[in-house]
């Protein structure tokens, strides 16, 4: 009965996996083999009314008492949001988001070790000069 269960909710795109979650990405930040900015691409309607972006089934998810276990500034890995990913209107005086920008680049640079792409996405999203240009596209 249980392998039916688990084999009618895989067909029905209702199985998760402990972990990953379903997210809407409304941007992606498309780098070079070297780091380089070639393009920031909306996934959606600009207005964010008709489709506010494009729904990816399996995401890198913590839960918010895994974001905020021990008193550390965590953020998700892969997809979060502007603000943590390039600090997007963030002020100057506000520490708690530049925590987790550098949460969210160190898990990338981390990942790195592995995966090449991931330390060449943090250490760009690490350098002001790109950060920069990516944070005018979003606004543009």
């Amino acid at each position: 009965m249980i392998d039916r269960l688990v084999q009618y909710a895989q067909q029905k795109g209702l199985a998760t996996t402990p972990g990953l979650a379903p997210k809407t990405v409304r941007w992606i930040i498309w780098l070079g083999d070297h780091g380089q900015l070639l393009e920031v691409i909306e996934l959606g309607d600009p207005s964010g009314k008709k489709n506010p972006g494009k729904q990816f089934q399996q995401c890198p998810d913590l839960q918010q008492n895994e974001l905020i276990a021990g008193g550390v500034t965590r953020s998700h890995f892969l997809v979060d949001t502007c603000e943590v990913a390039t600090l997007l209107d963030v002020p100057e005086d506000a520490d708690k988001p530049k925590a987790k920008h550098a949460y969210f680049i160190q898990l990338l640079e981390e990942a790195g070790q592995s995966m090449r792409e991931c330390a060449i996405a943090g250490q760009a999203l690490r350098d002001p000069t790109t950060l920069q240009k990516v944070r005018d596209r979003l606004t543009s």
